[in-house]
């Protein structure tokens, strides 16, 4: 597998983190290096920004065999959000059109997924697309200073590469990274996402460093000859993966 381009997109709506903080704003920017998000306009969503990611990826005759949306904030549940993008590409319908629910690691589940894919006959370039725009789905969002609403595509294609990857995951921890309430007891304007910090922090300094050496130490990697490393991290899930030239 090889990546071939790589586009995205962000809300229109460019806010700064000292604009949106009465105080300590350089506090917050200095620990998180965060100076600026960006949020979606009342005409923008994850469908019009994986669009606009899209068409800066696409050649002309847009032949793609398969779409791989990676979202955590759908607009529809039916149909999948993936269908509407393909519409809007004007992408053939003989094409392999899917949705999945994933955050942090999405991109390498994503990543995965194309791989796996590409390695059968009939897939020969897949479109892989990541969106959210926590702004909207949660308007209570209470970690706002930590999110923008954007999209990226990635176009993939078949190659001699043959990429390495690693999972964990871990439903145990759910509930120390989830919106607030179920979409069954309330509605989704009045829901807000959840974040234990600490917890999410010790996950991060604690489990994904160990996963980063097991793919290491299970592929006889030193760390000078890795050329691609991604990972994704959540408290239910991590992932990460190496590419070769």
């Amino acid at each position: 597998m090889k990546i071939q381009k790589i586009g995205f997109a962000l809300g229109s709506q460019k806010k700064t983190i000292k604009s949106l903080v009465n105080h300590n704003y350089k506090r917050i920017i200095k620990a998180t290096g965060i100076s600026k998000i960006f949020h979606v306009s009342d005409k923008e969503d994850i469908i019009s920004l994986a669009t606009k990611a899209s068409k800066k990826v696409l050649s002309k005759e847009k032949k793609i065999d398969a779409i791989i949306l990676i979202t955590q904030t759908p607009k529809y549940n039916i149909p999948p959000n993936s269908f509407l993008i393909q519409k809007n590409l004007n992408i053939q319908k003989n094409c392999l059109v899917f949705d999945i629910n994933q955050g942090c690691s999405g991109y390498i589940y994503g990543l995965k997924l194309a791989d796996s894919l590409l390695g059968s006959k009939e897939i020969k370039k897949v479109l892989l697309i990541t969106t959210d725009n926590y702004s909207r789905y949660c308007k209570k969002l209470n970690v706002k200073l930590l999110f923008s609403d954007c999209a990226t595509a990635t176009i993939l294609v078949k190659s001699k590469n043959n990429p390495k990857f690693k999972f964990l995951s871990d439903g145990c921890n759910y509930n120390n990274l989830c919106q607030q309430n179920d979409n069954y007891v309330n509605d989704i304007n009045n829901n807000s996402l959840f974040m234990d910090g600490n917890k999410l922090f010790n996950f991060s300094l604690n489990i994904v460093p160990k996963l980063i050496d097991e793919l290491i130490k299970k592929n006889k990697l030193k760390n000078k000859k890795i050329l691609l490393c991604g990972f994704g991290v959540g408290l239910s899930a991590a992932s990460c993966y190496y590419e070769f030239k």
